[in-house]
């Protein structure tokens, strides 16, 4: 039996090593499809957050110039990664009512720190503004959900002596501006 040869660029390889060849890259293909979607798909708000989520967001980690952009990123992220997230959310909103709690600094002696169940949501949510992502971030699984890079409050306490880091030689986020002219940038 004479073996045919297909011409791919300029070499000639065998019909059956060309099958073989396409029957191992099709699910690797695939598999780099959907992992993709999935990258992508995490990224889009999918809930409205309450309308106090972002006072109560603020209110804990301290910081009044979060974004109000982010916060239905963090909402749903905080809500698909914990199914009773938002019943959780309802009575920590309650409890700071309830103590009314203003700032930041009555938090410790308030019994919202001493209950197990509300300190944890209060820790999801501080969490996920200080890291800007919720979730564990493993490789080669579905992860974290991001929420924000440079928007995270990690940032800020050395902001002005720290460079975030980037593979960027202009930095995080330098497309956000206008260049001042072609000339210079």
């Amino acid at each position: 039996m004479v073996e045919k040869r297909v011409a791919v660029g300029k070499a000639l390889i065998s019909r059956r090593n060309f099958v073989v060849g396409l029957t191992f890259a099709l699910p690797v293909a695939l598999r780099s499809a959907t992992d993709m979607a999935s990258a992508f798909a995490d990224v889009t708000a999918t809930a409205p957050p309450p309308s106090n989520f972002m006072a109560i967001s603020r209110l804990l980690t301290g910081h009044p110039e979060i974004a109000d952009d982010l916060g239905p990123l963090a909402w749903s992220a905080l809500v698909r990664r914990d199914k009773g997230f938002a019943a959780a959310f309802t009575r920590l909103a309650d409890a700071i009512g309830s103590e009314k709690l203003t700032e930041l600094a009555q938090y410790p002696q308030s019994r919202i720190a001493q209950d197990p169940a509300l300190k944890a949501t209060a820790v999801d949510i501080v969490s996920a503004w200080y890291l800007g992502v919720v979730g564990q971030v493993t490789p080669y699984t579905e992860g974290a959900d991001f929420i924000t890079y440079t928007g995270a409050l990690m940032w800020r306490p050395t902001y002005d002596v720290t460079v975030i880091p980037s593979y960027s030689r202009a930095g995080p986020g330098f497309w956000g501006e206008k260049p001042a002219s072609l000339a210079t940038d």
